[in-house]
């Protein structure tokens, strides 16, 4: 993945967390004060996986219920199919959220098929994607609760 920093954030773990784990990103929005997670009981995070001529990547958002905000760009340096973005997307976003003391998150993604398969609706055939979906599944372990749900494309 490449990561272009757009604007800084004042959270030091979170840059340290960033710096550590994501080689290329681009942040969108940074807060304007330091963020407290306490204050808010479960954040959602979105995922949309993207495709263009500059390669594929996805879109981040992580949102607290009193409107604090988190997004990120994510371009990947590898193809990936658009389950598989879905997936590497999942996986940052979990590292994220997890980086930033979030505990209770409701993940919303558009990929129906990979958000079925997170909740174990249905099975796993892709040997790609079983390595992905292992790898999500033992982050989601790491949070009091994650709830999967399915945004339909618009």
């Amino acid at each position: 993945m490449k990561y272009a920093t757009r604007a800084g954030i004042k959270s030091q773990f979170l840059a340290d967390f960033i710096v550590e784990n994501i080689s290329t990103r681009s942040i969108d929005e940074a807060p304007s004060q330091e963020r407290t997670p306490e204050k808010v009981t479960e954040w959602t995070l979105y995922v949309d996986e993207a495709s263009n001529d500059k390669g594929p990547g996805a879109g981040i958002l992580i949102q607290g219920a009193d409107g604090e905000q988190f997004k990120y760009a994510l371009r990947f340096s590898f193809k990936a199919t658009n389950n598989e973005a879905e997936y590497e997307a999942m996986a940052t976003g979990l590292q994220m959220a997890k980086a930033l003391d979030i505990n209770r998150l409701k993940f919303r993604g558009d990929s129906k098929l990979v958000i079925e398969q997170v909740r174990g609706d249905c099975g796993v055939k892709n040997d790609t994607l079983k390595r992905y979906h292992a790898k999500d599944i033992l982050l989601a372990q790491g949070f009091e609760y994650v709830i999967f749900e399915h945004i339909p494309r618009t």
